[in-house]
């Protein structure tokens, strides 16, 4: 029986963890799936992985931000955080070299979950945190099928634009902070 936690951004978004079972039963390495609600929009954003890893990585991410250590890097020049990574990933797999890997290492701080289709960032601009949704180009990560002619990496990024960009208060990012380490801690028990 699944269970739902939901850590509420506002009125009409959450990022909703879907438990493989009853959180009383929940232990740190049963596998989560993770949606990014926004109206009647939904963001798979992580499947097939564990809880723990889904809320250290959250937890990371939410005290580098609350620290205010993720301003945004200088050489996007006003681009768009998923742009620069799909660009900077297409990259390193293209050119599988030491220098394209080394500049794709900034993703690490801003990242939260990718999975498939999209990806969730967090990060820091004018005194405000912003969640961003961004999709990714869905053939860096499936390499047993080749793209369609129309369906590119070029024709992507070309028509290329964010799926969801929110600025929330820190006094949310605190709450789901909390939530997240309050679970953290009882899948740590299972340990």
């Amino acid at each position: 029986m699944e269970e739902l936690i939901k850590f509420k951004i506002n009125s009409e978004m959450s990022i909703d963890i879907i438990l493989p079972c009853s959180k009383e039963n929940l232990t740190a390495c049963d596998d989560v799936k993770i949606i990014f609600k926004s109206n009647n929009k939904e963001y798979l954003l992580y499947d097939h992985d564990t809880i723990l890893w889904a809320l250290r990585c959250l937890s990371a991410s939410l005290t580098a931000a609350l620290s205010k250590r993720l301003t945004l890097p200088a050489f996007f020049e006003g681009r768009d955080i998923g742009y620069m990574w799909n660009l900077s990933l297409h990259e390193t797999i293209s050119l599988q070299n030491e220098r394209a890997q080394k500049e794709e290492e900034w993703q690490d701080d801003y990242l939260i979950w990718n999975f498939k289709e999209f990806a969730l960032w967090i990060y820091n601009k004018d005194n405000a945190f912003c969640f961003e949704v961004t999709p990714v180009y869905k053939w860096h990560f499936d390499t047993q099928k080749a793209p369609a002619a129309n369906d590119s990496f070029e024709e992507f990024m070309a028509s290329y634009k964010p799926s969801e960009i929110i600025k929330i208060d820190k006094e949310v990012v605190e709450n789901i902070l909390n939530q997240s380490e309050d679970l953290l801690k009882f899948v740590n028990k299972s340990l």
